[in-house]
């Protein structure tokens, strides 16, 4: 009897099992191959439960970091890689401004020395690289690399760094590789892919120009596959679907009043003028400022701290805080638990197809409300100079950065000055919910081109299309 072909998963994030594992990608593969997940789950029994198939294997997803970590050759590249790729016109401010604002000033010295260094010698860059890819080789991955044999390895984000060491330890045992570009803005916000995939898959065409540009002569561009969003086929299964009435009592919402959704970045991403945004919107609700009767639900961010000024809100009338059911990402101490409860895709499905008017920071929320034709006013201003270091940087320079500006020149959104401008536009949406709808299904064409809920079975093709 012949052996199954095996192929490894890497699964560093929550959100990254849950749009793989929870998709005909995963029930088509393991059907007929053997599978071995890596995974910082793969011990707990909750995820083994309902992951386990009949030739399916778990092992742990470390980093192994060795000699790296103490090498001063792999501290000034990283320093100086990150500002090296962030000099690319293509990757306008986000990167950088994350690198650099993040920093305390001497990291951010040592950044920006190295970087010119590299700028102007790119040759030492490209020697460091290969000396840093050279002392990440791991015993602990050639070993379940010889135990399982493996035909090819996938990766599920190929910028995580342990995700990053396994498709190096394979490249270097001549085993096919893929990687997929988890979201819309990574290529051009996450930094350099430090292990480039043999094949990479990706969104849409959008994406696929961009790894062109920025990585030209790294990977050919018939190894760059567009393939959809695989996050977003339940989409075109009705049966999670709920009626706006009864979704919207559960939340404690009232059915007959439009609903106005506010995305929150939460603590750790802080916008310096969320607490004005909700005054503003709590104070138009109190003081009847809209057109329409309504309500304000304050989508919490998942996977860190509460909104800053949730206890100073309170208990207001028709204002309703939402919070995920979802980890995003992992904890930083070892005790990470499985809370991808399938329960909460859905949900955040519905608030969007029920929702009138949504709020946000230009975030992916606004691709996923695409599909529903819903308002969307991104939340993002110009902030007094003393802010000159948020977190992003300077804010005003996020409607020019590389993956915002396609979106932001397609007029499909729209944009306050300030605050108190939020006013009028959700006035405009909610007397006219088909403003700029031409626009929106404009944006959802280029950016979300398959609308079929095969993205992820266009995945499985890639894959295998490896073994041969």
């Amino acid at each position: 009897m012949t052996q199954k072909k095996t192929i490894f998963f890497s699964l560093a994030f929550p959100m990254s099992a849950r749009n793989l594992l929870r998709n005909p990608f995963y029930e088509y593969l393991s059907s007929k191959y053997r599978i071995v997940i890596f995974s910082e789950f793969s011990r707990q029994e909750e995820f083994i439960k309902e992951f386990r198939r009949d030739e399916t294997y778990f092992e742990d997803l470390i980093f192994d970091p060795g000699k790296c970590r103490k090498s001063l050759i792999y501290k000034i590249h990283r320093w100086g890689d990150r500002y090296y790729f962030a000099q690319n016109k293509k990757v306008h401010g986000v990167y950088l401004n994350r690198v650099l604002y993040k920093s305390n000033w001497k990291e951010e010295k040592k950044t920006r020395i190295a970087g010119q260094l590299f700028t102007k010698f790119p040759k030492i860059n490209m020697w460091m690289a290969n000396r840093c890819n050279e002392m990440l080789v791991s015993p602990y991955y050639i070993k379940k690399i010889e135990k399982y044999k493996p035909d090819v390895v996938f990766s599920s984000h190929v910028y995580a760094e342990q995700e990053n060491q396994l498709l190096l330890n394979a490249k270097l045992k001549a085993i096919p590789t893929i990687g997929l570009i988890h979201s819309w803005d990574n290529i051009t916000s996450k930094g350099r892919i430090n292990v480039m995939p043999d094949k990479i898959v990706l969104w849409n065409e959008v994406m696929k120009e961009e790894m062109k540009c920025l990585y030209n002569g790294v990977i050919d561009e018939n190894n760059i596959f567009p393939v959809g969003i695989p996050q977003h086929d339940y989409i075109f299964n009705d049966n999670w679907k709920e009626g706006r009435a009864k979704f919207l009592k559960k939340l404690g919402a009232d059915p007959d009043r439009k609903t106005i959704v506010y995305v929150s970045r939460g603590l750790k991403y802080q916008h310096y003028r969320e607490r004005e945004n909700l005054e503003v919107l709590i104070d138009g609700i109190a003081k009847n400022k809209f057109t329409r009767k309504s309500q304000l639900i304050i989508r919490e961010i998942a996977g860190v701290d509460r909104l800053m000024c949730r206890d100073a809100i309170g208990k207001k009338p028709h204002v309703i805080f939402d919070v995920p059911d979802v980890s995003h990402r992992p904890n930083s101490n070892k005790n990470n638990v499985w809370t991808c409860n399938p329960k909460s895709t859905y949900h955040l499905g519905n608030l969007l197809m029920h929702s009138d008017v949504i709020i946000n920071f230009g975030s992916t929320i606004t691709i996923d409300s695409l599909y529903y034709d819903k308002p969307n006013i991104w939340a993002i201003y110009s902030p007094p100079k003393k802010y000159n270091k948020f977190i992003y940087g300077k804010i005003p320079d996020a409607l020019r950065w590389s993956y915002i500006r396609p979106m932001v020149n397609l007029n499909a959104f729209a944009v306050p000055k300030e605050p108190k401008g939020l006013i009028p536009l959700i006035n405009e949406a909610l007397d006219d919910p088909k403003l700029l709808s031409k626009q929106r299904n404009e944006v959802l064409k280029k950016y979300c081109p398959y609308r079929d809920g095969k993205a992820g079975l266009r995945i499985a093709e890639v894959i295998e299309s490896a073994f041969n």
